[in-house]
């Protein structure tokens, strides 16, 4: 396909141009149906002419709308794509250093979803224990866990989906140490001028922080964060 780069600097039929400014002017030539690509200098776009239309192609910075298109395998690389649930990993692995932090932002108008906690090595050192919290509570989530032994072993996954103030089925486990925002029943989150339970009205975090004493090397762990930007539908008044 030819690709010609032009200035603008011409006028045209209205049905085929490509318009400079709203009185019309500096138009380029007419496009002919299928005669390949213009850069557009002043709107900085690829544009086409498919029969009569003048279209605009994709590109990598330009806010646009697509419709009608599938994605296969996109990689989302924004924190706050509407209605998508995005999920991010952070690995911990047990090292020198007297602390070990992961922190995964969250949105304004983020709906946070689940935070769950895995270990598949315990810590070797002499110490190794785990808070969980935002930027209002280090550890509202967790405190004080520990890594070596007892509050999270190998193959257990502490989650706040699956965590409460009662033990009525199997799908609920109560950790000695849960933090506040776990510990009235129904509660799953802060309570703030902007932010309640789940929902975060302005931009926050999730954050886990490993306080080690001796380090050793053979401590695995891994912190997974889901949410979501929420679709805004509004409400309808009868």
């Amino acid at each position: 396909m030819a690709t010609r780069f032009i200035d603008k600097e011409y006028g045209a039929n209205t049905s085929t141009a490509i318009t400079n400014d709203a009185t019309g002017r500096n138009k380029v030539r007419d496009l002919p149906d299928a005669a390949g690509l213009v850069y557009d200098l002043v709107d900085n776009q690829l544009k086409f002419n498919a029969a009569g239309t003048i279209k605009v192609a994709a590109d990598t910075s330009t806010a646009q709308t697509f419709t009608n298109k599938t994605l296969t395998s996109p990689v989302i690389t924004g924190g706050s794509g509407a209605g998508m649930v995005v999920s991010k990993i952070v690995p911990f692995v047990e090292q020198a250093g007297s602390t070990l932090t992961g922190t995964v932002p969250l949105p304004a108008g983020s709906h946070l979803l689940e935070i769950q906690f895995v270990c598949t090595v315990l810590a070797n050192g002499t110490s190794a224990s785990l808070i969980i919290g935002d930027s209002f509570d280090a550890d509202g989530w967790l405190t004080a866990a520990d890594l070596k032994a007892t509050d999270l072993l190998v193959g257990e996954v502490f989650s706040i989906i699956n965590s409460g103030v009662t033990d009525t089925d199997s799908s609920s486990w109560v950790m000695a140490t849960q933090g506040a925002y776990l510990t009235n029943v129904g509660r799953k989150g802060s309570v703030q001028a902007t932010n309640s339970g789940t929902y975060y009205g302005t931009a926050d975090k999730v954050e886990a922080v490993i306080t080690q004493g001796t380090p050793g090397t053979l401590g695995r762990y891994f912190m997974i964060v889901y949410y979501s930007v929420p679709t805004v539908i509004a409400a309808v008044v009868a």
